[in-house]
Parts: C-alpha cells; structure tokens; sequence
C-alpha cells in the first residue's frame, strides 16, 4: 500500500440536505481509488529510507457500533491556522481502532475527519455501495496536532468521538475539510455531470468526547503497535520511543 497524497474526489449532487446528511454519488474512479485505501489486508509498507517515520492515533466513535476504515490526516504549514489547502492524506494501515500515517514526512500534522465504507450497503436500496465522512470541528482538530521529528515515532493521543447526525456542517472547519474531500462539482470527466449510479456519500459531523496523550496511554498503545507493525522495519522506532517513556 503506496503512500500518497489526494487528489479531490469530484461529486454529483444527488439530494439536498435535508435530515442532517448529504448523500451524492461518485464516480467509478473514486469508489476504485476509496476501496484501495480503505483496505487493510496487504501488510505494513516497509520504511523508505532511515529518516522515515511514522504517526499513531487511536480514534473510536463511542456509543455507535461501527468501524472506522481509515483517518485523513492533513499537514499543516509553519502557521497556528488549521484550515487551508494544506496536503491531505489517509492513513495507509489500520489496525483495530489503531490508524497509521507510515513514512510520514517531517512536519506538523492533524487528523481532520474520519472514513468508512460499506459495500453491502442494506439501508439505501438502490446503492450498493455507500461512504460514511465524519469531519471534526476545529476544537477537535488543535487536540491532535503533532509535531514529527525525521526516524521518530508520534502518538497524536486516543480518542473517543461522538457523531453529530443533526448537523452537517458545523463550524466553519467542518465545512472547509467537507469542501475539500467532497466537492460537491460535476465530474469534469463527464460534461453531462450525470455521475456513476450505485453510490452513495454521506456527510456528518463529529465532536470529541474524550482524549488522552499522557505518556501511560502512548505506552498502552505502543505495546498494541509493536504486534500490528510486527516484521516490518518499524519496531525500532518504537522500541525506541518506548524506552524514552521510562522513568529516569
């Protein structure tokens, strides 16, 4: 699994907003390009080269029974803003609620919104294959920033988030992000804007409920990604990081 950065995914409005969410389909290029990065089976990509690093977050919604398939992370400038048309990325391994940015550049970086799709979709009937989008609100974003160091390990924290079905925007970071991943544009590969049939996108906003980045919780998650990582060059990285969380 490459890692790389995204190119904004085009849509075709479908319905309006009505009941809290969005729903749109997309195109048969970007349900390919979703499907690819949502998998987790292939194993870990190896390091690229020593000065490689990697970016841990540990993110659940709480009180919902639902998975998430991958985090988009964004690598924010030299400034305090946390909106702009910074780099978006997705995580490119998951294990569990446990999602990883792996060979991330040096830089500082925040986890914006969250991703899942379901192809076996049993709600809307004529979609077999529906995208579900939660997009944090800016609170929520500052509490994950990050600073990576080249060959380092970053724990950006646990945390547990409530989605908002009642609302789609948000704040105005809410809307930036949702504007970014899910223009709502005619597919400009296709003049008439009539998008492929058979999918569909959803919209919501989520809000954080509890978030934990003491050094006890990176432990506990260290511990977990030293299994999920296993034989695939990153172990010394936390190891590494492990001992600097000793005591002196």
């Amino acid at each position: 699994m490459k890692w790389e950065k995204l190119r904004p995914v085009f849509f075709a409005t479908l319905a309006a907003h009505g009941s809290g969410f969005a729903r749109r389909t997309v195109t048969a290029l970007a349900v390919a390009a979703v499907f690819a990065s949502a998998s987790c089976t292939q194993p870990p990509q190896k390091p690229a080269d020593v000065e490689s690093s990697v970016i841990g977050v540990a993110l659940r919604f709480q009180g919902v029974a639902e998975r998430i398939d991958a985090v988009y992370f964004v690598q924010l400038g030299g400034t305090d803003r946390v909106r702009g048309h910074f780099p978006l990325l997705r995580s490119n391994f998951r294990r569990g609620d446990r999602f990883y940015l792996l060979n991330a550049p040096p830089g500082r970086y925040a986890v914006v919104a969250t991703f899942k799709i379901d192809p076996h979709n049993t709600i809307v009937a004529f979609s077999p294959n529906t995208f579900y989008t939660a997009y944090f609100g800016e609170a929520m974003i500052r509490r994950t920033i990050v600073e990576v160091e080249p060959r380092s390990f970053t724990f950006m924290g646990t945390f547990s988030v409530r989605k908002e079905v009642d609302s789609l925007a948000g704040d105005e970071t809410q809307a930036h992000y949702r504007s970014l991943i899910e223009p709502t544009l005619k597919d400009p590969a296709n003049p008439s804007g009539v998008a492929e049939p058979g999918v569909n996108s959803f919209s919501y906003g989520a809000s954080p409920l509890t978030a934990a980045r003491e050094a006890r919780t990176e432990a506990i998650f260290l511990t977990a990604a030293l299994g999920d990582l296993e034989n695939s060059g990153w172990e010394s990285l936390l190891r590494k990081r492990q001992k600097a969380l000793l005591p002196q």
